[in-house]
């Protein structure tokens, strides 16, 4: 148990890894995608202004350029304050130093590069940013070349894209905690019905070898004895026979109950409902039960009540009412009573119930009787060749039809088990 509870744990625990590195990778990703979208949103409107500038100083005259004019576009363009132009001459040196003022100082350390004509760039100069294109000027009259370059201050927009970093990194950390609290929720979802079923599994195997021991042990020791005493006749040894060919009835339905169990694990059981009248299935299914009563001493009635059709599967309502039946004449004693009775509820249900006069059945009893292997008496089960599979089938039956089976005390002593199956089962 604790080695399986070791696996159970590693298989969440790797549950747990997956799911989270799965979110972590999302929540990741995604923080790059917005962050790289509003970077670009950002630095597309700074160069937007950039390239209208650009086209402004081409269209002015070269003479104006070459004569250190203030470059300043006044068409009513997207101009800002920020945007700064410098004018070179052919070798580097800045021309228009006086129109500059006090930004000359920071402007004048920008990088002078003609490989670089035309192409927007970022340059950082003292701790200042600046989105900056490189124009080339040729006077077509005195063939005299001057560089143009376009710098505006993104300082402010810099600062804005660094501080969205911070709040999305923060946002991230947030959402990856929520990720680790998720996938450990997710990881206990999913590993739940896993895990019920590998203990349902387990607790299967487990008792279905139990059961299976016991008349196979009692088998093999019979047959052990009878090996001891070859000299013996047949009607000598009637009694370890009689014990041997039971223990092999009782296996053989044992190991049907268990294909049958295992069959609706698998749902390779399929349910075949028809039109049938209820008096004939109940007199053909019960009838032949009310003879093996009387040789016990036990009065066995039905009768029914529900008109018309009703749709069932006849093979598998047969087996739970054999299932009922069977329980009912194992547990009660002679002069014992047993009633199977079939009336309607309402308009589209009717219910079966099989009731007795034995034994009651204690309330925590009747919490676990429909369980697999439950017994609730083992001493008498093993008496009765009882194995606690048959009301978990007949569970599982009317279950397939959409139904409910109860099980109620009957006053004064006694138990009822009572099916509620619609009337039109598809």
């Amino acid at each position: 148990m604790k080695e399986e509870n070791q696996i159970n744990q590693k298989q969440q625990h790797r549950f747990f890894v997956v799911e989270f590195l799965a979110l972590a990778f999302l929540f990741g990703l995604l923080g790059i995608l917005v962050s790289h979208f509003f970077e670009s949103s950002v630095y597309s409107n700074i160069d937007q202004n950039i390239v209208h500038q650009q086209k402004m100083v081409l269209l002015r005259p070269a003479e104006s350029i070459q004569n250190n004019d203030q470059l300043n576009p006044g068409d009513g363009g997207p101009t800002r304050f920020q945007a700064d132009t410098v004018i070179y001459s052919e070798s580097g040196k800045i021309l228009n130093t006086a129109t500059l003022g006090n930004r000359y100082v920071i402007l004048k350390k920008l990088k002078f590069d003609p490989k670089t004509t035309g192409q927007l760039m970022t340059q950082k100069v003292n701790g200042n940013s600046f989105r900056t294109v490189m124009m080339k000027v040729k006077n077509q009259n005195t063939k005299q070349v001057n560089y143009v370059l376009i710098a505006e201050n993104i300082d402010t927009q810099t600062s804005i894209i660094k501080e969205f970093d911070k709040l999305l990194i923060i946002i991230l950390v947030i959402f990856w905690l929520a990720a680790i609290l998720i996938s450990y929720a997710l990881s206990s979802y999913f590993m739940g019905p896993i895990l019920r079923s590998w203990n349902k599994q387990q607790e299967f195997v487990s008792n279905a070898a139990h059961e299976l021991r016991t008349p196979l042990t009692i088998i093999q020791n019979k047959l052990e004895y009878l090996f001891t005493k070859p000299k013996s006749q047949v009607i000598d040894e009637t009694e370890p026979i009689n014990q041997a060919l039971n223990e092999t009835k009782r296996l053989s339905r044992l190991t049907s109950e268990l294909l049958t169990v295992a069959r609706s694990d698998s749902n390779r059981i399929q349910v075949d409902p028809v039109a049938v009248e209820l008096s004939d299935f109940m007199q053909e299914t019960v009838e032949p039960y009310a003879e093996v009563a009387a040789s016990q001493d036990k009065q066995l009635s039905f009768g029914n009540t529900v008109d018309g059709f009703v749709k069932i599967d006849v093979d598998l309502l047969k087996q739970v009412l054999v299932i009922l039946l069977d329980n009912a004449l194992k547990y009660t004693k002679a002069g014992d009573q047993i009633n199977v009775f079939s009336e309607p509820v309402g308009k589209n249900s009717w219910k079966l119930t099989v009731s007795n006069t034995g034994e009651s059945i204690s309330d925590a009893d009747k919490q676990r009787i429909f369980e697999r292997f439950y017994r609730v008496d083992k001493s008498r089960n093993q008496d009765t060749g009882g194995n606690g599979l048959g009301l978990s089938i007949a569970s599982w039956i009317i279950g397939q039809h959409h139904g409910k089976i109860t099980v109620t005390d009957v006053a004064p002593t006694g138990v009822a088990f009572i099916c509620t199956l619609p009337r039109n089962f598809k």
